[in-house]
């Protein structure tokens, strides 16, 4: 309880409300411990609790891959593909709840709404896995947002507009035509995490729209132990949601927001 304090008067920096989010996904991710007894069957029959607004279901599945190399023996390949749970979707396709062995996980894709209405429809879908499922304890929480941010061509100095980016050596006359970056931050306290990605879509997008599409991927999580009905997971989901926008917003620039007006 005191991290959490702590963290939030640390994040406590208020960032404007965007009238046009660049956001293309969001999601909220809640890994748990599983019940000794919870399979499958137990997972799949949460469609029987949200089918009325989620009709669409398929499975989710987990791909592991094994390599295995040892001299004088040929390279030996494996892949094995376990059922892990299920997904449902709207039937707009603009929302999906997963139910899974190992967790729960709501996505909004486009359009993204307010965040009090994304958490608090995802409070519901929680509480209603967690009455099925019941998962022994909480082990990760995570909020993730991709964003597609289009950038108006030609332009002069990517730094116009972001203010994290790759740098190139000055020695070298020559241009960036596409990017990928990735890095891991974490704030002073190693407590709070974020997974970012942020690269360029293909050429041909950018040829046809005479825009430059730039993919700003922020997730954020923690690693911590609490109980599935604890009402300060959801007080960490919000503290969480600060650390992103933190991220998002000292990266960009103010033209970059002028974009989102």
């Amino acid at each position: 309880m005191d991290i959490l304090v702590k963290e939030h008067k640390y994040m406590s920096k208020k960032y404007p409300t965007l009238p046009n989010p660049p956001i293309t996904e969001a999601l909220i991710d809640i890994r748990v411990d599983p019940s000794d007894d919870v399979n499958l069957e137990a997972v799949e029959k949460y469609y029987d609790i949200v089918k009325d607004d989620f009709p669409l279901k398929s499975e989710r599945f987990e791909i592991k891959s094994h390599l295995e190399i040892t001299q004088g023996n040929p390279t030996k390949f494996s892949e094995k593909q376990n059922n892990i749970g299920y997904l449902f979707k709207t039937s707009v396709k603009d929302k999906v709840v997963q139910s899974q062995i190992n967790g729960f996980t709501f996505n909004k894709l486009m359009p993204y709404y307010k965040w009090p209405l994304f958490i608090k429809e995802a409070r519901s879908l929680w509480m209603e896995y967690c009455q099925l499922v019941k998962p022994k304890k909480v082990v990760r929480l995570g909020v993730r947002f991709i964003n597609r941010i289009l950038i108006p061509l030609p332009i002069n100095d990517i730094e116009e507009y972001f203010l994290t980016i790759p740098k190139i050596s000055p020695k070298l006359d020559l241009r960036t035509n596409h990017y990928l970056l990735r890095f891991q931050l974490s704030d002073n306290k190693n407590y709070k995490k974020a997974n970012v990605i942020q690269t360029i879509e293909s050429p041909e997008i950018i040829a046809a729209h005479k825009l430059l599409p730039f993919i700003f991927d922020i997730g954020v999580y923690i690693n911590d132990s609490f109980n599935s009905d604890d009402p300060i997971i959801f007080d960490h989901l919000e503290d969480l949601r600060d650390f992103k926008n933190s991220i998002f917003f000292e990266s960009i620039t103010k033209k970059t927001e002028g974009l989102f007006q």
